[in-house]
């Protein structure tokens, strides 16, 4: 490897993260999400540590099961959209999967199948509006099941639409909904996700299902002393490749996006958006030096980057340089870019190299 650009991964802050998750909700168990590649982490990588930490892990699709099987993992494994034919169905059983089931139509693929997976997941629509049954209809989706087959290993859940905001009172509602829905019965509950189990206690039930809180960031609109604890586990790192001179008036990059209104130094980073970093990130993003905060100028190309280090002392070629992680939290890059960490995370390409710590 010769260019210094790499992702790094902290996996024993992704397994500290996990236990936070476990603290929080003691009496119940941990789904942990690696869907999406486990959030831009590495899927393989990051469920091995995991499998230590949480009872089962949760994934989107099929083809992502496959994927953790194929590796050796034997461990629970949810498909969080469940199956969309009956092959997959067929699929989902040989690779012993937990299923949801999250609509009508594929209650009836379930139902028509006879050999099925015994472990399902009702996904029940308490306001989130995207996936889900109608509260109304849960008895009659019940009698469906029960007339199926008796030995079913039934649980319900749902999906929080507006938990990170910790003062948005739709998650009462959405807790109160689901209570009402599911008083009747004795079956398990999952509720909370990531900032479900961090800011709402009423959440955290039987299973939680705690996904970007386990990479290090929190999903919150506040700092609370339990975000706070949180460790980030991925950091881009690169290094500066060119220092050099403007003087007041000149301009750098393509189409001269910033000018110097006095002499600047100005250095050269080895990221760009070819390596997963916001184009669109704005003049006076943050970045560090050496531990030094400097600031983007000009546009973000594709293989590189400027900052301006004038205020800086000692910036030379090869200095290190932090875009993200332990000392700069990515939602930071994330807001100067009109952009959620979740994205930055998850569509970072294969060619900045992962490396495992």
């Amino acid at each position: 490897m010769t260019r210094p650009l790499q992702i790094q991964i902290d996996l024993g802050n992704i397994a500290a993260n996990a236990r936070l998750a476990r603290e929080l909700a003691p009496q119940g168990r941990l789904i942990g999400c690696v869907k999406a590649d486990a959030y831009g982490h590495g899927m393989l990588e990051v469920a091995k540590v995991l499998e230590t930490e949480v009872e089962a892990l949760g994934v989107a699709c099929l083809d992502e099961a496959i994927l953790l099987r194929n590796a050796g993992s034997t461990h629970p494994i949810l498909l969080l959209e469940g199956c969309f034919s009956a092959d997959e169905l067929h699929q989902a059983r040989a690779l012993d999967c937990w299923v949801v089931l999250h609509s009508h139509e594929q209650l009836e693929i379930y139902c028509d199948f006879e050999n099925a997976p015994t472990n399902i997941w009702l996904k029940l629509d308490t306001g989130m509006h995207r996936l889900g049954f109608e509260l109304s209809s849960l008895d009659q989706v019940l009698a469906r099941l029960e007339a199926k087959q008796a030995a079913l290993d039934i649980h319900l859940m749902t999906h929080f639409a507006c938990a990170d905001e910790t003062r948005n009172g739709f998650t009462q509602y959405q807790l109160d909904q689901f209570a009402q829905a599911a008083k009747q019965t004795d079956y398990p509950a999952s509720l909370a996700n990531s900032a479900g189990l961090l800011a709402w206690p009423e959440a955290r039930s039987d299973w939680n299902r705690p996904g970007f809180m386990l990479y290090g960031v929190n999903p919150l609109d506040i700092e609370t002393s339990d975000t706070q604890r949180l460790k980030p586990a991925m950091s881009m790192i690169s290094e500066i490749i060119s220092v050099r001179d403007l003087a007041a008036g000149e301009g750098v990059g393509y189409n001269h996006a910033w000018h110097a209104e006095a002499d600047s130094q100005i250095a050269v980073v080895a990221c760009g958006y070819g390596d997963g970093y916001p184009r669109q990130a704005r003049n006076g993003t943050p970045v560090l030096v050496n531990g030094q905060m400097a600031r983007t100028v000009g546009h973000i190309a594709m293989d590189m980057m400027m900052l301006d280090v004038t205020e800086l002392t000692e910036v030379d070629v090869g200095d290190k340089v932090e875009l993200w992680g332990k000392n700069l939290s990515i939602a930071d890059v994330a807001r100067h870019s009109d952009m959620s960490p979740y994205e930055l995370m998850t569509r970072l390409p294969s060619r900045a190299p992962r490396i495992y710590l």
